[in-house]
């Protein structure tokens, strides 16, 4: 509605919004990894070897998890005021330029092995989450660019 009446006041009140329940949605999901982790890992193996992996990496996976969580609500609301040129570039470049390059530098040559995928794509969607995540958060600051998908 804010976007549609160009009020940038409530379109980033509702972008605000929807950013902030996506981070308490996510933070209990990351709090459970980290919490739970070496239970929720015995659901899947009873391999003492693959559950050590497992444990080590789950603090990452959280870490990764919390950020893509913001990132893909961010993308969202970008989105829906039209700029979808935004979260198409950022995630190339996060992703494919940054996260699976470093991920398989630590994996393979560093010997990080899963440890070092994992560090990888949590820095690449950091990386997509910073820049998307503080446009989305100023989403409406300038009501005459809400609908503009060049802005």
């Amino acid at each position: 509605q804010g976007v549609g009446g160009g009020d940038g006041r409530e379109a980033q009140r509702a972008a605000r919004t929807s950013m902030l329940n996506g981070v308490y949605g996510v933070a209990i999901n990351a709090f459970i990894y980290v919490v739970f982790g070496k239970q929720i890992c015995w659901w899947f193996t009873s391999d003492p070897a693959v559950h050590a992996v497992a444990v080590s990496i789950l603090p990452v996976v959280a870490a990764y998890q919390a950020a893509d969580g913001l990132r893909v609500v961010s993308a969202g609301c970008l989105r829906g005021v039209g700029r979808l040129n935004a979260a198409l570039v950022s995630d190339v470049v996060g992703f494919w330029i940054l996260g699976i390059p470093i991920g398989y530098y630590l994996a393979l040559p560093m010997g990080m092995d899963a440890l070092g995928i994992w560090l990888g794509f949590a820095f690449g969607v950091i990386a997509v989450m910073t820049p998307i995540s503080w446009k989305a958060w100023n989403v409406g600051s300038r009501p005459e660019k809400l609908l503009d998908a060049t802005a």
